[in-house]
């Protein structure tokens, strides 16, 4: 009688494990990602220099697979001052350098220059952009956007908005749409 009773519960635990198992691997299968990026950051030791990896479903939509890395540089006061982007390559399974971008922060100006990487010269190439931002009582009142000209010293005004409002989802909306143009 113990016998039948232990045979018949060792019965039921291999079936409730065997329909969890089969029960989970279902959903697994069946999960899709229905985001277009993906976002990780990760911070070293002494948290100074954190990278952020962005990703994006495969053509399957069940992986994700590497897009984009960002290295940040800080100053003394916690800003950014240096904001790397290398991209994934598929073929060769590696990151490759793709353009930084250097702020530079003085009382009512803050300077963004953005480089490209020069596959042949193996460095960023000269500044190809810049934009100059206009503070006052620490918020954005103005922006421009400058591209080289055809000398190193010749900067083509690009964008002027002398006054603009200081809403954040304005300078949000306008980063964002520049951060695309730029790694697209």
């Amino acid at each position: 009688m113990k016998t039948n009773f232990l045979k018949r519960a060792v019965n039921v635990c291999m079936l409730v494990c065997a329909v969890c198992l089969l029960t989970s691997g279902n959903v697994v299968k069946s999960q899709t990602f229905t985001g277009e990026y993906y976002y990780d950051c990760i911070r070293d030791a002494d948290f100074s220099k954190p990278t952020q990896t962005v990703c994006k479903p495969d053509e399957s939509g069940k992986y994700l697979v590497p897009h984009v890395k960002y290295f940040f540089t800080y100053d003394n006061e916690g800003r950014v001052i240096k904001k790397e982007a290398h991209l994934w390559d598929k073929k060769t399974k590696s990151w490759k350098q793709n353009y930084e971008m250097n702020v530079e922060y003085e009382d009512s100006y803050i300077t963004l220059n953005y480089a490209v990487w020069d596959k042949k010269e193996k460095t960023y190439s000269l500044k190809k952009e810049k934009a100059i931002y206009t503070m006052r009582n620490d918020e954005i009142i103005s922006y421009a956007c400058y591209k080289n000209g055809s000398s190193e010293e010749e900067w083509l005004l690009v964008v002027n908005i002398p006054e603009f409002y200081t809403d954040p989802l304005f300078i949000l909306s306008n980063y964002l749409l520049a951060e695309t143009k730029l790694t697209n």
